[in-house]
């Protein structure tokens, strides 16, 4: 038989009710209530893990991935609401889900079927085993968990939505870190195509270079070549003439040193 104090379509999550429905609901749902947080500290189905890493700030990466409406801080507020209206404080959820965040997510066959579906999606599998693990005897698991049975019920959907959020970050976040893979490839590929240009860049200076100085040797020998030489190969004129030239400098030379003494 479903509790009074807990709609049948579940707990409302976009508001608060009243404190005095609220205290109602702070005492007809007390050991519901506890059992539940006993469910979050033994990370049940990995339950307090999925609720850190949605409804509390986990790190800038982490928020970039998510959009309007499934913000740490929007999911935040859904718990808040749900939990204000389950009868309970904040304070003791959030100590729930820090003692069990990091625990290895345990017994997920004691959840519903459509949570423990969705938990398949994200690849939390939850060991469901007949001996204790991490301190936690299957025991005690299944009857907190039935104990827990209205409280699971009343917020079945806003797990099913919050397991949905952190389903939509792991995608978002493996296309962002798949998105800069491929940018930082194609950035090494760019830089590696601009050294390569300017490595063949260099060697075509220094090709061009080499080929210009060899082409003004040869013009410089041809032309001397050219000034002394006719085509057959027989001293020129002009190479008669610069021959000529340099005899006559010579004996200027000669005349002037023995002039000198």
């Amino acid at each position: 038989m479903s509790s009074p104090y807990v709609p049948l379509n579940g707990v409302r999550t976009d508001g608060q009710n009243s404190l005095a429905k609220h205290r109602v609901a702070q005492v007809g749902l007390l050991l519901p209530r506890q059992a539940f947080r006993a469910i979050l500290a033994f990370n049940i189905g990995g339950l307090a893990s999925v609720i850190a890493q949605t409804a509390f700030e986990v790190s800038p990466e982490v928020t970039a991935t998510q959009s309007v409406d499934n913000f740490w801080w929007d999911v935040q507020a859904r718990w808040r609401n749900a939990w204000w209206n389950l009868g309970g404080t904040w304070g003791d959820f959030i100590s729930a889900v820090n003692a069990g965040k990091n625990k290895k997510p345990l017994f997920k066959n004691l959840l519903p079927r459509k949570i423990g579906e969705k938990l398949d999606q994200i690849g939390i599998g939850g060991y469901n085993s007949e001996t204790s693990i991490s301190g936690v005897d299957p025991v005690t698991a299944s009857v907190e968990a039935a104990n827990a049975a209205v409280i699971i019920q009343a917020v079945g959907a806003l797990l099913i939505g919050t397991l949905g959020v952190l389903l939509d970050n792991n995608i978002k976040k493996k296309a962002l870190e798949s998105g800069q893979k491929q940018t930082e490839e194609q950035n090494k590929n760019a830089e590696r195509r601009m050294q390569e240009a300017h490595q063949l860049a260099l060697e075509r200076a220094r090709a061009e270079e080499e080929r210009k100085r060899k082409e003004l040797e040869e013009s410089d020998y041809l032309s001397l070549e050219n000034l002394i030489t006719n085509e057959d190969g027989s001293i020129s004129q002009a190479g008669y003439g610069v021959a000529g030239v340099a005899v006559l400098a010579a004996l200027m030379i000669g005349t002037k040193q023995k002039s000198k003494k």
